[in-house]
């Protein structure tokens, strides 16, 4: 049981809690979304004291363990790539991208050292674990280190409180301002200042379960319920009600007009602000007095004729109004990228672009469009009631297709070329210079060695070379189009005999990435068609035409559809073991866009969540009150390289005449018949495309591509001439597999239309299934090995998936699975590394992953 703790609070904050722990009580605490996060907080516990031991068995053995140690006791945010990279996932996440990349840009933390910092890491996280009374000691030890700057509770604290949850408090931005705020403490998130917070925080808890059972002194509550209750009021107040724990100010900030900034600051956890020729030779403003400041940037602007004393009062603001707590919309035009606190205190990056930099607690990272006209000024001071509209402003796409929305050009003006239009001459260029072709990562390398003898010379960052990466594999999309490159060798760029013997001047790469007039296009197959329709008239045939109908007046299908039945989400998160909240923003995001195509590598379950959700959406969602009359239907199509426009939308089908004659009338197509079916239900009807990326999808699709983003407009078919019109119940969901074509050959026409949503191997949803089953199965040790297999792959794209092992039997089909499914893979993936595979096969690692080894 808790006891009542010294803890002393003034009256005016001891009524201010117990009135915010009763509205906490009646209104979130039987709420589904506290229980999700007890359950996350849950998840992460229990991974944790799986990996713990793992992670000591490979100290002692002496295996190279500096990035699994990082990756699995420092807390990630759950994103696709930190579920694939088989980071720990927690939900007071302080990492979203590459910590390495984040520490090594801010200037705290250089290359080589790092496993110094994650032998460190562990002695820490030890020596606290096995012995509270030795946490002082361990947080004075790492705060003398002289590589640990950025390391601070935040960070350090989820993996004490994941192993020893009755011990340890969670010491996070959020945490501390609630601390600060009622007990008047002045609390850092320096490691040093965590003994005495943590003991003032379990205090504070204990507190705050009093006021939770005031009206019932016999509930016993032991020390963890305690815990995880106040971290769940802390949730809540921070995130749900947005508590104010000081007067705190909102600002919005200009990220600017490159979009990889953006996708720099969410990895990073941070906004930066200045860049060469904007103000960084201020330099680092920390402790800076305001006529000191002056007398800099006075000098500066008698160096530089267009500086002004306005264009610098944003580094003023940046560096010294801004506040750890203050809240900041990040906008470019007129959306809201991402909405994030401060989460400590302005520092300066020497070397590296915009070196005005402070960290963020990214809050939400949902795109929104807001339409208010922002002043020219880049950081701005606004007011609660502007900061809560662009907060909850419409959302254009959901948070895990940002990555998408900017490689589409998403914040491109119409005044400047996107940076990979650069890339297709020199892409071109080494292409040819290595003979013709080479391996996506010798490609890259060449590349890069062309563009230094022409570029000034920047060190080598993980963070350029990704950018390089999307780049050049954007510039090899419109190559590919030109008809100058083939992929038909896995993994190769192989330039044709047009490609081998073309040198391409700037004029000509920018007339590569101009979009194609749809209207030139749809022309052009009709004059085709025309073409056709003439040769054929030269033999007898009789056409076969109907007058243009009505969309009710379409073609019955053969078959009447079997309408569904209820299937609410929570059977959808049982069926999946994916979390509800997940599920119902993809929900939200196929409702929004009406189509979307769930994309990942071979394993991950893209076809069976397809099949879970289309049921969902036909059987009403969560709409109680339908009857069986309002519910749609779901069917499912194949695509193949061989399907057509004729076989999807509508075409000329031979048939046997009365007299013997073929005639060719028009033929709806199968997506004509299940829009026919579809318009005479109520309810949603969705549409499933297996492979869809299989086809050529322009060709398939046709004018169709126009009515997927205009659903309440109509277009007159080409091949009969009626007009058509998408139903507004119609819903399509595609799967992709990413191995077999990268996203980014998706044609940009069709990537616009539809929401893309990325599918990783998620071995938490390993997990939760054999432990539903109770399989017994000993999932830590596969999952260890799958990990390994897939870092050796190297690429996302290609990554063996969770659902190859997804069954009760497991123990005993393990072995066929891995050698009659896994290995042919591997074989595919490493075809000229026949020494990978064969470390890789099953013989290697069955000690590792069965049961009863053998």
């Amino acid at each position: 049981m808790t006891t009542k703790t010294a803890i002393s609070l003034s009256p005016e904050r001891e009524e201010e809690l117990a009135q915010l722990v009763r509205e906490f009580r009646t209104t979130f605490l039987p709420s589904a979304a506290a229980q999700r996060y007890l359950s996350a907080l849950a998840d992460a516990r229990a991974v944790a004291v799986g990996n713990f031991p793992l992670l000591l068995a490979h100290v002692e053995a002496g295996d190279p363990v500096t990035d699994e140690l990082l990756r699995k006791l420092l807390p990630h945010a759950d994103t696709p790539a930190n579920r694939w990279r088989g980071a720990w996932i927690h939900p007071v996440a302080a990492i979203a991208g590459d910590l390495r990349s984040w520490y090594e840009a801010a200037g705290w933390t250089e290359t080589d050292q790092w496993p110094a910092i994650a032998t460190a890491l562990l002695g820490f996280v030890r020596q606290a674990t096995a012995n509270k009374a030795q946490l002082s000691d361990a947080c004075t030890m790492w705060a003398a280190l002289p590589y640990t700057t950025g390391f601070q509770s935040g960070l350090l604290t989820p993996i004490l409180n994941a192993l020893r949850p009755d011990a340890f408090q969670i010491f996070a931005t959020q945490s501390r301002n609630f601390l600060n705020y009622f007990a008047d403490t002045s609390y850092t998130q320096a490691i040093s200042d965590y003994p005495a917070a943590n003991q003032q925080l379990t205090a504070l808890f204990a507190r705050l379960s009093e006021h939770m059972h005031e009206n019932d002194s016999r509930v016993a509550v032991n020390q963890q319920q305690a815990n995880d209750r106040g971290l769940l009021f802390v949730h809540w107040l921070a995130t749900e009600k947005r508590f104010i724990f000081r007067t705190a100010r909102y600002w919005a900030l200009a990220v600017g007009a490159d979009p990889w900034v953006w996708q720099e600051w969410c990895e990073g956890n941070m906004i930066a602000i200045g860049g060469p020729g904007a103000w960084d030779e201020l330099g680092d403003l920390t402790g800076l007095t305001r006529r000191d400041f002056y007398r800099r940037r006075d000098s500066l602007i008698a160096q530089h004729a267009k500086w002004t004393k306005r264009s610098a009062e944003p580094f003023w603001r940046f560096a010294r109004q801004m506040q750890e707590g203050d809240s900041v919309a990040v906008y470019h035009d007129d959306r809201i990228l991402g909405v994030g606190t401060l989460a400590g205190p302005y520092y300066f990056a020497t070397d590296v672009p915009l070196g005005h930099r402070r960290p963020v607690e990214w809050r939400d990272l949902t795109p929104r469009r807001h339409g208010t006209a922002f002043a020219t000024s880049t950081v701005m001071p606004i007011d609660n009631t502007l900061f809560t509209a662009l907060a909850t402003a419409p959302a254009i796409a959901e948070d895990e297709a940002r990555a998408l929305a900017i490689e589409s050009n998403a914040f491109d003006t119409d005044k400047t070329l996107p940076a990979f239009v650069h890339y297709l001459a020199p892409l071109l260029e080494t292409l040819q210079a290595l003979g013709g072709q080479g391996r996506a990562g010798e490609v890259l390398e060449a590349v890069r060695d062309l563009l230094s003898d022409t570029e000034p010379a920047a060190a080598p960052s993980p963070t350029r070379t990704n950018r390089l990466r999307r780049h050049l594999y954007r510039a090899r999309h419109y190559l590919l189009r030109a008809g100058l490159l083939t992929t038909e060798q896995h993994g190769i760029w192989q330039l044709t005999a047009a490609g081998r013997n073309t040198a391409l001047l700037a004029g000509d790469a920018q007339q590569l990435y101009e979009e194609i007039d749809y209207q030139q296009q749809l022309n052009a197959s009709l004059a085709g068609a025309s073409e056709t329709v003439r040769r054929l008239a030269e033999t007898p045939v009789t056409y076969t035409t109907a007058p243009p109908p009505d969309r009710a007046a379409l073609p019955t299908p053969p078959l009447v559809p079997t309408l569904a039945e209820r299937y609410p989400l929570h059977a959808v998160a049982a069926a999946t073991f994916l979390p509800e909240t997940q599920l119902a923003r993809w929900v939200q995001a196929i409702e929004r866009k009406g189509q979307a195509i769930f994309y990942g590598p071979p394993g991950v379950g893209k076809t069976f969540l397809a099949e879970q959700l289309a049921r969902h959406l036909a059987g009403g969602l969560d709409e109680e009150n339908t009857e069986r009359d309002e519910h749609g239907f779901v069917e499912t199509v194949q695509f193949h390289a061989a399907y057509a426009y004729e076989d999807f939308v509508q075409g000329m089908r031979p048939q046997p005449g009365p007299d013997g004659q073929l005639t060719y009338p028009i033929i709806p197509g199968r997506f004509l018949r299940f829009c026919a079916e579809a318009a005479r239900q109520q309810g949603r009807c969705t549409l499933i495309i297996d492979e869809i990326n299989r086809a050529d999808l322009a060709r398939v699709f046709g004018e169709l591509l126009y009515l997927l983003e205009y659903r309440d407009r109509s277009v007159r078919l080409a091949a009969d001439g009626r007009r058509f019109a998408i139903p507004a119940n119609v819903r399509i969901i595609g799967t992709m597999n990413s191995a077999d074509r990268s996203i980014a050959l998706v044609d940009h026409a069709l990537r616009r239309r539809f929401a893309f949503i990325a599918q990783q191997p998620d071995w938490a949803v390993l997990r939760r299934f054999h432990e539903a089953n109770q399989t017994g199965y000993p999932v830590e040790r596969l999952v260890t090995v799958l990990q390994r297999v897939n870092r050796q792959i190297g690429d996302p794209q290609s990554a063996i998936g969770h659902s190859f092992f997804m069954t009760a039997t497991l123990g005993a089909t393990i072995a066929d699975i891995w050698q009659l499914e896994i290995e042919p893979y591997l074989e595919e993936i490493f075809f000229d590394q026949p020494e990978t595979v064969d470390r890789l096969r099953w013989e290697r690692v069955r000690d590792e992953v069965k049961a009863d080894p053998e």
